[in-house]
């Protein structure tokens, strides 16, 4: 998929087409990472790519569950449960592997297409209880949340990009040839 996202022919498939694109992203971030090199902190940021990855796996899940539950609350939200997992993916230790962090992300990105293909964007999420989360509002949609993770794979995308450049001076633009080519 190239940087700008290919035409769409509607909201469903704009939806996963955008997803999927930054999901790319974040993939192409980390195209040929040497296992060393993905808890690396080069910035003064605690991230690492390799955290970077378990929060978005950690996010996506969440949101996916959040969707799939939908007009009930998802039973994995309660206010800390959310902060605790929030805060576990952003530790990348010893035991912490690339291979096992992207099994977990390629299965996360698979469920959240799957269900922004089928899912209705007009299904009422509730709102779960987290410390990041609007005390005045009660629900959210599905076609919210889905542009709300785009939102959030996006930024985390730019975020892993920075740090690949700085960790070896790689450039997305190559990286995302990279990974198309080991997707084909």
């Amino acid at each position: 998929m190239p940087y700008p996202a290919p035409p769409v022919s509607d909201e469903r498939d704009a939806v996963v087409t955008y997803l999927a694109q930054h999901q790319l992203y974040v993939r192409a971030a980390l195209a040929g990472l040497p296992e060393e090199l993905a808890g690396r902190r080069p910035l003064a940021s605690t991230l690492t790519l390799g955290t970077l990855v378990k929060h978005l796996t950690v996010v996506q899940d969440n949101w996916l569950a959040a969707v799939l539950a939908a007009p009930a609350l998802a039973t994995r939200w309660t206010e800390e449960s959310a902060a605790s997992r929030w805060s576990a993916a952003l530790v990348w230790g010893p035991d912490d592997t690339l291979t096992a962090a992207w099994g977990r992300f390629a299965i996360s990105c698979e469920g959240v297409l799957d269900a922004a293909r089928t899912a209705d964007p007009d299904t009422p999420v509730p709102v779960h209880r987290a410390p990041w989360t609007p005390r005045d509002v009660s629900h959210w949609s599905v076609r919210w949340v889905w542009w709300h993770l785009a939102g959030e794979l996006a930024r985390h995308a730019g975020h892993a990009d920075l740090i690949r450049e700085q960790l070896d001076g790689s450039l997305s633009h190559t990286r995302l040839t990279l990974t198309e080519q080991e997707s084909a």
